[in-house]
């Protein structure tokens, strides 16, 4: 099992290199009608590959222990038309006859939308394809009252209490399961020994699966069948209504309706501020985005998705991702979790443990679908996580919203005169550099020899990567950030202090008055006489 579960994982990179390139033909208005048939019919059967693959790593959770229920509140009924209605082409093909029957319009409980959607995908998977032409597949769906109010034990905070099942049936005129064999069903690797069964393959561990799914929320199912005639798998949910989390406590609230809409703005070119001595190192205003990934053909399909908007770089593992990073200075870096020399994880956690390089927001790419390995990421610093296979649109998505909120936090603090990185949304590393950055500056307040290669040389760092690591935080170049320290610094003097304009330039580091009081008109919007008797009125 272990070894299936590896080669799962594996399998997950190359079907990314499928289905990606797959849509983006699927989705062009060139294509012609026959070769789309065929590539439907390409797609259609990646999905189907995903949920073996998929199948094959929850038996493998499931025999460690690690499958949890993960509850989202929701409108079931809502949920069950949709994963039915999935199923309506392939009914359609087959000419079966496929209804979903109920009187309840809505239900909004506390249900586990994955398990659900692979327990009710098996069986309606199971009963079309046991059930021959102009057959019917029928699905009901109705609440029945429990005989006494009950108390589960989820591993949530707190046990919950439920009076209602909610009950599904799914029954088929399929050719149905004999007596001796029908105590047998939910066992794990058990098939049916018979050739007309047999003929339409099967792993034996679905059923298995769906049974531990549906125990792990509390509920129950079984099986009742007549060879020759059909099968009926009933299914009984707990109908859990009462809030399960702490009040004000973070939930997704499922939305069967939701989708992804891509828009993206046209780039709002900013003209950054550079310093002379490293123009050449920023080449354009598009954000830098470092690809570090193994595979060199997942590296290339990223690439070329990403280049029309960004400037990309590519790195073949976690050690020449560090380097790169520190080089390149990207704003954004995309890591692949296995890969050798230095995995994801570890690389993850330099990137954001390192004062140079702390800043750079970290998507990790990875295989590994499962909630345990998703926190292992985010707990190294990694902003987002994106699970194999995934489509372009999903990634773009959250390059964008990634690049954009760190945009918004730049012009917030670099517009603020309130230095206090406590209250800027950054690591603790981040606010820890800017502290003693600021330390540094207020230390050398008067003196107005300090400048950019001084600072440089006390906060440790290249003046190339104090420059970059300001800018990408502040929005400042080095110099800027100096003069917006002391500018702070002479407002309060001036309001506070007693002294004349120019004994407050001086004893801020500004060698010529005339030039303090132009910067200072120029972030306060008012002269520093002015400032002094808090009129609104800038003088001329």
């Amino acid at each position: 099992v272990r070894l299936f579960a590896n080669i799962s994982h594996e399998l997950r990179t190359p079907l990314t290199l499928i289905m990606g390139p797959l849509l983006k033909v699927l989705e062009s208005p060139l294509l012609e009608s026959e070769l789309k048939k065929s590539l439907v019919m390409v797609n259609k059967n990646c999905h189907r590959l995903l949920r073996l693959i998929n199948q094959v790593l929850d038996f493998r959770k499931l025999e460690a222990g690690q499958l949890k229920f993960e509850p989202k509140r929701g409108d079931i009924i809502g949920f069950l038309r949709e994963e039915v209605s999935a199923f309506e082409e392939s009914a359609k093909s087959k000419n079966i006859y496929l209804k979903l029957v109920t009187d309840i319009d809505k239900l909004e409980i506390w249900f586990d939308p994955d398990k659900i959607e692979k327990i009710i995908f098996n069986l309606l998977s199971n009963a079309l394809k046991f059930t021959s032409q102009n057959g019917s597949v029928s699905i009901h769906v109705s609440r029945i009252e429990a005989t006494k109010i009950r108390t589960l034990d989820l591993g949530l905070k707190r046990p919950v209490k439920f009076s209602n099942w909610l009950e599904v049936i799914i029954n088929d005129s399929g050719i149905g399961i004999s007596e001796r064999h029908l105590d047998k069903v939910f066992d794990q690797f058990y098939q049916v020994k018979d050739n007309l069964k047999a003929a339409v393959g099967g792993t034996g561990i679905g059923l298995s699966v769906a049974k531990e799914m549906i125990k792990i929320q509390g509920g129950k199912i079984s099986v009742e069948s007549s060879e020759g005639v059909g099968t009926s798998f009933i299914i009984k949910l707990p109908v859990i209504e009462e809030e399960i989390f702490e009040q004000g406590a973070d939930y997704e609230l499922v939305n069967n309706s939701d989708y992804i809409k891509l828009k993206f703005p046209e780039d709002e070119a900013e003209e950054i501020p550079i310093e002379p001595e490293n123009e050449e190192h920023v080449k354009s205003n598009r954000s830098k985005i470092l690809i570090v990934e193994d595979n060199a053909e997942m590296r290339q399909y990223i690439k070329e998705e990403l280049e029309k908007q960004y400037d990309v770089m590519e790195s073949v593992n976690g050690e020449d991702g560090l380097n790169k990073a520190l080089n390149f200075n990207p704003d954004l870096i995309l890591s692949d979790i296995m890969m050798p020399l230095m995995d994801g994880i570890e690389f993850c956690k330099r990137i954001k443990t390192d004062e140079r390089t702390s800043h750079i927001a970290v998507i990790l790419l990875t295989a590994r679908a499962s909630q345990e390995y998703k926190m292992e990421g985010l707990e190294t610093g990694a902003d987002d996580y994106l699970i194999k296979p995934f489509y372009n649109a999903e990634l773009m998505v959250k390059i964008h919203n990634i690049l954009e909120t760190r945009r918004r936090l730049r012009e917030k603090f670099g517009k603020s005169l309130q230095f206090e990185p406590n209250n800027i949304d950054i690591t603790s590393v981040d606010q820890k550099f800017l502290k003693r950055a600021i330390d540094i500056i207020e230390q050398h307040i008067d003196d107005a020899d300090f400048n950019v290669e001084t600072f440089s040389k006390l906060v440790g760092m290249s003046r190339v990567s104090l420059y970059n690591k300001l800018n990408s935080l502040t929005n400042h170049s080095v110099q800027k950030f100096i003069f917006a320290i002391r500018l702070k610094r002479a407002a309060q003097l001036l309001k506070e202090s007693g002294m004349t304009v120019t004994e407050v330039a001086y004893s801020v580091g500004f060698k010529d008055p005339s030039h303090f009081s132009k910067l200072f008109k120029k972030q306060f919007g008012v002269s520093p006489k002015v400032y002094i008797n808090g009129d609104s009125e800038s003088d001329e």
